[in-house]
């Protein structure tokens, strides 16, 4: 029994999978942030000098990140200075990618090819970017059209020239002998 599960135990740890693993989706709202993330290695020790990662948004084979040997490549000029990896997070063993302004041309299948002096990992994501509600804008308040403007100055006017001409009648008659 213990020899057939010592058998067992080595097969099953060093067999290639046969299952493919779900590609991960992630939902995110035009112009704001997501954070892509997936562990490539069990170890904590990965030097990331030793690392490559070269991620590419299909069909169209755009360039979303690109790490060689800690040198960051140029990227496609769609993700140009909006694609940013966690330092820290490669060296144990995780990618962690973060896209801002999030658009919605960015929404597609994305495949990355990571190698280190160890082994080789390929994952694949999903991003779908859906359009932010657009807000009717905040208009000023209608101004008074030109005959309400005339309306608007006729009743403060009015009342005012007649109490200033009464005035004056008033005073000018109590003057008079």
């Amino acid at each position: 029994m213990i020899v057939s599960f010592l058998l067992i135990v080595p097969v099953t740890l060093c067999a290639p999978e046969k299952h493919h693993k779900k590609a991960q989706t992630y939902e995110v709202e035009e112009n704001h942030n997501v954070t892509v993330e997936w562990c490539f290695s069990s170890r904590v020790d990965v030097s990331v000098a030793s690392l490559k990662i070269h991620c590419l948004l299909t069909p169209e084979l755009k360039v979303f990140y690109h790490l060689d040997q800690s040198v960051k490549e140029p990227q496609h000029q769609q993700f140009s200075g909006r694609v940013h990896c966690d330092v820290d997070a490669l060296g144990a063993g995780r990618v962690r990618l973060h896209l801002s302004r999030a658009r919605t041309e960015d929404s597609g299948q994305y495949l990355c090819r990571m190698s280190t002096g160890f082994g080789r990992k390929v994952n694949e994501f999903w991003l779908n970017v859906t359009a932010a509600d657009r807000l009717k804008p905040v208009l000023p308040p209608p101004q008074p059209s030109g005959r309400h403007r005339i309306f608007l100055c006729l009743c403060l006017v009015l009342p005012v020239a007649a109490v200033v001409v009464l005035v004056s009648r008033l005073c000018c008659s109590s003057d008079s002998p």
